[in-house]
């Protein structure tokens, strides 16, 4: 059970659902001719192994490095795994994650891909170690890796060729920029929920180096153009009325919201509140590609 808490099962849920969405809804219809594919449903099965074995890694690694400060944030959830065990964890995951890459590379020929594990791997060490302390470049780092899980599936799939249906192609890259926006957001409205702890250890998160008030305005700002992406989406590409009311009910509205609370927001639990109405966002941006 302290396992299960420490790899955070829902958003491992989210990572594989993500992948099995982009591929079986936005992509086989419409590229895949499963006779000549490389890349077969098994080989996509151990893709999203390996993708959430690497996730699960950041996650035991960030908690290994962070051990002490999450013991001093008391709003922060605990697995009750010891520091060791978290290291322990975190080697045999990121050991499993590229026995399965290996696997894949070596049964698809796409031995050429094969340094992305490893290299994704050394980031996501980087950034428990140094970067998570510094700001903007360790949140960046997290908003594009939670882009890259679904690009990693296209790039599996480079025999295909996007441009055949321009419509797919500019919804798939829009969800990929959308994902990156709304985690780069949530990553500094975070940040200011956890200024406290994060003082006390000497961190530099964007929030302690400019303030939490320039922080929360940045992160407005960034939010703005996450509110600004989905509207232009509602306008341009729906193809119907159903799919146009969804995405300003279900994403623009409670993005309007949130943009209301962080504008008033003062206080960690003001902050933290936002945090989860972000993942709500989240979830509902993945339902929508049921629909396209």
């Amino acid at each position: 059970m302290k396992l299960l808490r420490a790899i955070r099962l829902p958003n491992l849920f989210i990572v594989a659902l993500s992948q099995v969405i982009f591929k079986y809804v936005l992509i086989n219809p419409y590229y895949i001719d499963s006779e000549t594919s490389v890349f077969s449903d098994f080989h996509f099965i151990l893709l999203v192994l390996a993708t959430l074995a690497l996730t699960t890694f950041g996650y035991l690694i960030n908690d290994y490095f962070d051990f002490e400060l999450d013991e001093k944030s008391g709003h922060k959830v605990k697995s009750g795994l010891s520091k060791q065990a978290l290291l322990v964890w975190s080697m045999i995951a990121i050991a499993l994650g590229f026995g399965l890459s290996l696997l894949i590379s070596i049964q698809t020929g796409l031995l050429h891909l094969l340094w992305i594990y490893p290299f994704a791997a050394s980031l996501l060490l980087v950034y428990s170690k140094t970067l998570k302390s510094r700001g903007l470049p360790g949140n960046i780092l997290v908003a594009l890796f939670t882009a890259a899980v679904m690009y990693i599936v296209i790039l599996a799939e480079q025999h295909i060729a996007l441009e055949d249906h321009a419509y797919i192609q500019s919804v798939l890259y829009s969800f990929m920029i959308f994902a990156f926006l709304i985690n780069f957001y949530r990553e500094i409205i975070k940040d200011i929920e956890d200024i406290d702890a994060d003082q006390d250890f000497g961190l530099s998160t964007l929030p302690i180096t400019i303030g939490p008030v320039k922080a929360g305005i940045t992160a407005f700002f960034i939010g703005i153009l996450v509110l600004i992406l989905i509207v232009l989406f509602a306008m341009t590409l729906t193809e119907n009325r159903i799919q146009q009311m969804y995405v300003l009910g279900l994403l623009a509205l409670p993005m309007t919201y949130i943009l209301y609370l962080n504008h008033h927001a003062d206080v960690a639990d003001d902050y933290h509140r936002i945090s989860q109405m972000v993942k709500g966002i989240m979830l509902f941006g993945l339902v929508y590609l049921f629909i396209v």
